[in-house]
């Protein structure tokens, strides 16, 4: 190294010399022999520090190069590894500082259990919105660790299972924002899930994750219906029901997670006064949630109304793909929760009493109307009238008209 600093700094003299200026401040010093020598080592000096800072750009830039080597092989590694494996690998997976966003970094604080006005935002959505849906509480990290049973430290759990975590929450206090009317807050809590949320997408999460993910990408999407961007609201929705395709029937939660859905949709059926070809074309974007399996009717209840209750087929059916129609799915489940029940009753006589409306003021027009035949008249009224959920009420009207969905649900 000595040697090639010494060359270096021969080059840099020689080069030096070459230069007219140098030649001159040289001829002016050889009459001082002692001035010649000081910029003699000045000179060396000056070549040595250039050639230093030279090696050690070097020396940085392989180091680097060793490094992006070594984390796309521990990406690798994660993408296939299972679930002890990736325990082990921790975060080093991925690291906290390429993947986690500075709007995530900088509101991580509020999802402390110590943090105020985390709490605070927490109190606001589950006073406004989850004491209607009642929805599981996202598990801590320590939480997380022993559902897994796995011998780990919430220190080390996966970034992308963290990730998954981080959404739910933030999805959560971001609706608090909103309705404490902490609106910048609220758009920037909600950044920060989707920031969570396109990390979930770079590896599969655990299976313990999904329901948090699903549940994340519903409370984003109930954010953007609350701002009026109803197209966003369906885009999560339909990623909601793909992810809760894959959960079997007994997963705790998912008929409460679905019962919620059933519930805003009923929101979403009244905005668009229930007229399905004014609804956005997201099906390019986001296919509809498809299933190779043929619906199969087993309980007594499903065998009455022709609908299936299992989790997998309700996300999967073809009417469900922009709302909740027919039968109501949940309420018809004996086996699910009451509260779930009931809210997917009321779900339901909401959308009752939407075409009822609809049909009515269809018939008022109608009937002043004295150039429209009255052939024309009942076809009209018949092709409006005639939605799934219409055509569920109509057939079973004692158990589904909107009355009853009522009295049902204040029992339940």
């Amino acid at each position: 190294m000595q040697q090639q600093l010494a060359m270096h700094g021969l080059g840099g003299m020689d080069q030096t010399m070459a230069n007219p200026a140098s030649m001159n401040m040289g001829q002016q010093a050889m009459s001082n022999p002692m001035a010649f020598n000081m910029m003699q080592q000045q000179l060396q000096l000056q070549q040595q520090q250039e050639a230093l800072n030279k090696m050690m750009q070097q020396m940085q830039g392989q180091q680097h190069n060793m490094n992006l080597d070594a984390n796309a092989t521990t990406n690798g590694v994660g993408v296939t590894a299972n679930p002890a494996q990736r325990a082990r690998m921790g975060k080093s997976g991925a690291p906290s500082g390429e993947f986690t966003s500075k709007t995530v970094a900088k509101h991580l604080p509020l999802l402390e259990k110590s943090s105020v006005e985390g709490n605070r935002l927490r109190s606001y959505y589950s006073l406004s919105v989850d004491m209607l849906f009642y929805l599981p509480p996202v598990p801590s990290d320590e939480e997380y660790c022993v559902k897994l049973n796995i011998p780990m430290d919430p220190s080390t759990v996966p970034q992308f299972d963290l990730a998954a975590l981080r959404a739910a929450r933030f999805s959560e206090i971001a609706l608090g924002a909103l309705v404490s009317n902490q609106i910048a807050l609220s758009l920037e809590l909600s950044n920060a899930a989707v920031s969570c949320l396109k990390q979930c997408a770079e590896e599969p999460v655990h299976p313990s994750c999904i329901y948090e993910v699903a549940r994340a990408y519903f409370l984003h999407g109930m954010f953007r219906s609350y701002r009026g961007d109803m197209a966003r609201y369906f885009k999560y929705r339909r990623v909601c029901l793909a992810k809760l395709s894959q959960f079997p029937s007994d997963t705790a939660g998912v008929m409460t997670l679905l019962s919620a859905i059933s519930f805003h949709d009923s929101f979403a059926y009244m905005v668009y006064n229930a007229n399905e070809e004014s609804l956005p074309n997201i099906d390019e974007i986001i296919p509809p949630v498809s299933s190779s399996m043929d619906q199969e009717f087993i309980s007594a209840s499903e065998i009455k109304y022709k609908t299936s209750t299992d989790p997998s087929q309700i996300a999967c059916n073809p009417q469900n793909q922009m709302w909740i129609q027919g039968p109501p799915p949940v309420f018809i489940n004996n086996e699910a929760p009451p509260l779930s029940r009931s809210l997917d009753a009321l779900a339901c006589a909401i959308r009752s009493c939407c075409d009822q409306a609809n049909s009515r003021f269809l018939e008022m027009a109608q009937s002043q109307d004295k150039k429209s035949s009255s052939s024309s008249k009942s076809n009209d009224v018949n092709m409006f009238s005639m939605s799934a959920t219409s055509a569920a009420v109509t057939a079973n009207k004692n158990e589904l008209c909107s009355r009853n969905m009522v009295l049902s649900a204040y029992t339940l």
